[in-house]
């Protein structure tokens, strides 16, 4: 099993084609995997490499989640904060910066699992952008380090 470790273990250009090849297979297995390189390489020094192809590793997965046609058969969650709110709160919610913001791993982890829960629902393309352009930004901080965890 593949996991956030081992591509740290392995060479960088075996981590960067076993991510390549679980992409291409599974994007939401991608995305997660993703997810947890980034938060793994947080302070670690000499691995921008590694950052950044977890990074667009993460974006491009997080891109076919949103643009499956393939309805989740569980649907939306009603308790899905991301989805129950209108789309003009929703932009609200992710251009202000919250008293106590979410650590940006915590946020894109909140923002694919609503992702997979809305793919396939025609009516809210609007809120699939918007969910990516907050996960994008998300991730760019993470793989900077801006998201670092405080002990």
């Amino acid at each position: 099993m593949i996991t956030a470790r081992s591509l740290i273990n392995t060479s960088a250009d075996d981590a960067r084609i076993t991510l390549a090849g679980i992409l291409k297979d599974n994007p939401e297995h991608a995305a997660t995997l993703s997810l947890q390189l980034l938060e793994r390489l947080q302070g670690a020094e000499g691995h921008s490499g590694r950052r950044y192809f977890a990074l667009r590793t993460l974006r491009t997965a997080a891109k076919r989640i949103a643009e499956d046609d393939t309805p989740d058969p569980k649907g939306p969650g009603l308790n899905d904060l991301y989805y129950t709110l209108p789309v003009g709160d929703l932009k609200k919610v992710f251009a202000t910066t919250p008293v106590k913001p979410a650590p940006p791993a915590h946020r894109i982890g909140r923002i694919l699992t609503t992702l997979l829960s809305i793919r396939g629902e025609v009516q809210c393309d609007t809120r699939r952008k918007v969910l990516l352009a907050a996960l994008n930004k998300a991730a760019k901080q993470l793989a900077e380090g801006e998201g670092r965890a405080v002990a």
